[in-house]
């Protein structure tokens, strides 16, 4: 129970720019159909239900690994009927689907698994999810990028006014996915405690290819002031101070983190990537893209999406295809390989698709067995209260000490509210969002009701 409402669903999210418009275009749907839902972030202790009174139906999450996974979410937002896992991270590179990490185990088995393509499904079901459990329903992210819904000239108009982006010159998006580059011991032992692995080969990788596109980019501004290059950091890339210190000295490199990615990708001219899977919203849009690769990288380190694609490689090569633009139908990747992970429903939306699954799930009523040891119940409602607990007294502490330029004394607690902070959505951002929502779906409803009169 979130406020004074009894929910039929709650979606939680983790990374804003990657999933809250997606979380509300659900909430849009199962809301016409007479349903009850609330959005969460997964950090936000002040809608955390460690007790479980009268619990959501139905709670959508992110991501859902383990047994531990199952039992965080459970004392965090209340025991529901089912978990629905909307799993973000599906495209992985050969290393990770060697390790296996992203493949459910234990309790996390018996959710509600949702795929993009038949590769994931694949996948799960090679690593032993019962067949019943997993739906391939084609990725939310890629609904919105269908033709029906497409309005580049109102998102061009609104990001030139919104971001200072005069309209009469060309926009070039580099989606940066420089996650590990200087990343600090702290936030590198957090992820490494994730993981159950050593990281530090990611930051010397990450590291070496970002500086030297940094290079290629400084080249090209300087040859090309009329150009616009918008550099859009990932969601987890928070050392940015050599990307900062480049938009000090050249007026026409911009780094933007608002707004989703692929508004960005609808809005410019071309795209360049790295090791982003977003190029696959480039692809979807039509949209001319690139990826570059300043240094091989090895076969298990590389997203087995992209290792096939076509690279551009050296300087010189950047410069002519940033000087000359990227070609209307240039795609670095073939149809095939991303029909693999991303399956297109041509009569239908995936997100009809999603809340036709979960109406189905409710409307059952059928609670999920999950067998939670004692031992991780008294582990996830401890670690749930401490951060409960230690968010409201930091949030106590900053307003206190709010004049003075001082941190918190635990730094856990300190990146904990930064974390909050960055990934909240305001009021003003939410309105905005399902407003957008609103107007394209009404839109794509009145041009296919005057298609069908015509007929």
């Amino acid at each position: 129970m979130l406020g004074d409402i009894v929910l039929d669903f709650l979606i939680v999210y983790e990374r804003k720019n990657r999933e809250y418009e997606n979380a509300v275009l659900l909430q849009l749907e199962l809301e016409r159909r007479g349903y009850q839902c609330e959005i969460a972030q997964f950090y936000d202790y002040k809608k955390f239900n460690i007790l479980s009174v009268d619990p959501p139906k139905v709670i959508l999450v992110p991501h859902l690994y383990i047994t531990r996974s199952v039992c965080r979410t459970i004392y965090r937002f209340g025991r529901p009927l089912q978990l629905v896992n909307l799993q973000y991270e599906q495209v992985l590179s050969k290393r990770e689907e060697e390790y296996g990490l992203h493949n459910p185990s234990g309790e996390a088995k018996k959710g509600i698994h949702i795929c993009w393509g038949k590769n994931t499904e694949k996948r799960l079901k090679d690593a032993g999810v019962l067949e019943k459990n997993i739906h391939t329903l084609g990725a939310l992210q890629l609904d919105m990028l269908r033709p029906e819904f497409r309005n580049k000239n109102f998102i061009r108009r609104k990001y030139s006014e919104r971001y200072d982006l005069p309209l009469d010159k060309k926009w070039a998006l580099f989606l940066s996915s420089f996650t590990f580059a200087d990343i600090s011991s702290t936030r590198l032992e957090i992820n490494e405690n994730v993981v159950g692995t050593e990281l530090q080969g990611l930051v010397d990788i990450h590291t070496k290819h970002r500086d030297t596109l940094l290079q290629w980019f400084e080249r090209v501004l300087q040859a090309m002031p009329d150009k616009i290059l918008i550099y859009r950091p990932h969601q987890d890339e928070f050392y940015l101070d050599k990307i900062n210190a480049l938009a000090a000295r050249y007026s026409n490199f911009r780094v933007i983190g608002e707004s989703a990615v692929k508004t960005w990708i609808e809005a410019s001219d071309e795209s360049y990537s790295w090791y982003s899977t977003s190029v696959v919203e480039a692809h979807r849009l039509e949209s001319p893209y690139a990826i570059l690769r300043p240094y091989e990288l090895s076969e298990r380190f590389d997203c087995v999406l992209l290792k096939d694609a076509n690279f551009i490689t050296t300087s010189d090569d950047f410069y002519n295809t940033y000087r000359n633009g990227l070609d209307k139908n240039s795609f670095a990747i073939s149809n095939e390989d991303i029909d693999d992970y991303y399956q297109v429903f041509p009569g239908t939306t995936s997100f009809t698709l999603y809340c036709d699954l979960l109406e189905q799930v409710y409307q059952q009523g059928e609670q999920a067995d999950f067998d939670i040891p004692f031992r991780e119940k008294v582990r996830a409602i401890a670690i749930s209260s401490v951060i409960k607990v230690s968010c409201v007294l930091g949030e106590w502490y900053k307003k206190v000490f709010s004049k003075k330029e001082i941190k918190l004394p635990v730094e856990y607690v300190q990146l904990l509210l930064e974390e909050i902070a960055a990934q909240s959505c305001s009021q003003k951002e939410y309105d905005e969002i399902r407003s957008y929502l609103q107007k394209k779906i009404s839109n794509a409803k009145s041009s296919s009701d005057s298609e069908r009169m015509a007929e």
